[in-house]
């Protein structure tokens, strides 16, 4: 199936790709069934990824490493909304993956949790 632009217009569950529908649920079954949809982004590049990283779902994020170092518009990865969230589990799976990335602002995973604590 792949990304589509029907599927990435923005965030909404209405509009997001069933992968990452499947990461919100942490259906780890219906994300495998989904896996074509990896690299998929909404229209403000959120990915499944980030959306795990945000939740704290650690078995979705290993599904989902492929999309690692991928940024949202603002520049912020994965890891940046793990660190926001205070998703540890995450946190620890993305840190040397991501830990040296600055989002548009120059911030970061480490800058984003200290301010969002």
């Amino acid at each position: 199936m792949g990304c589509s632009t029907a599927q990435v217009a923005d965030q909404t569950d209405q509009d997001a790709t069933q992968l990452m529908k499947a990461t919100r649920e942490n259906d780890l079954l219906e994300m495998r069934a989904h896996m074509d949809e990896v690299q998929c982004q909404t229209a403000n590049g959120t990915t499944a990824l980030m959306i795990a990283a945000k939740l704290n779902r650690r078995e979705a994020a290993k599904l989902l490493l492929e999309e690692a170092q991928i940024a949202d518009d603002s520049g912020k990865t994965a890891l940046m909304y793990a660190a926001i969230s205070g998703s540890l589990e995450v946190l620890d799976l993305l840190a040397d993956e991501e830990c040296k990335i600055v989002d548009n602002d120059g911030r970061t995973a480490l800058m984003h949790a200290v301010l969002n604590r």
